[in-house]
């Protein structure tokens, strides 16, 4: 008869009654610090293969590494940060573009209304789909007031409940609050 983990149930076990999962999660907990500075030798001391495994888990895992990016640089601003990923918001606007034309599916980004580096949130709700080429285009640029008008009846359409937290946030852009 095969033991069971006794934290998680599933077996086999291995030391101290524990699956491979949960004791390596449990000599972890108990080793966080030593097992920090053991990888950060590692990396130090082979930097051309730590650089490549950084590359092909990148490269493997584009979407992770956008909303990674997208959580880093707003949280350096100390913006707004909730969580979406690239395809729910292709989803949500069915694949068009804020110039009105479709979007190829494996040829996007993800255009902030009001852009991050102006205070916007990184959040579905600031969040549209754009082809590259017009979000270049568009750049930093605040949106004009009916811009901001059509985005607001986009996202009661959309029955948003963060449109609070987005009409703040505008105010506070333009100093009406």
């Amino acid at each position: 008869m095969v033991k069971t983990c006794s934290k998680c149930g599933k077996g086999p076990t291995l030391a101290k009654g524990l699956c491979r999962s949960c004791y390596d999660k449990a000599w972890y907990k108990a080793n966080r610090e030593r097992k920090c500075d053991m990888s950060r030798v590692w990396r130090i001391q082979n930097l051309e293969r730590a650089s490549e495994n950084d590359r092909a888990w990148v490269a493997s895992n584009l979407d992770k590494y956008g909303e990674y990016r997208h959580r880093r640089r707003a949280h350096k601003l100390t913006n707004i940060h909730e969580p979406y990923t690239r395809n729910d918001i292709y989803e949500r606007d069915n694949g068009l573009c804020f110039c009105g034309e479709l979007v190829d599916l494996g040829n996007y980004v993800i255009d902030h209304f009001i852009p991050v580096s102006l205070g916007g949130a990184d959040a579905p709700w600031n969040v549209r789909i754009a082809h590259p080429r017009c979000n270049s285009r568009k750049h930093a640029t605040i949106p004009t007031f009916d811009e901001i008008m059509d985005w607001c009846d986009f996202l009661e359409v959309l029955d948003i409940s963060d449109l609070e937290s987005f009409l703040v946030m505008i105010a506070d852009m333009f100093e009406l609050a």
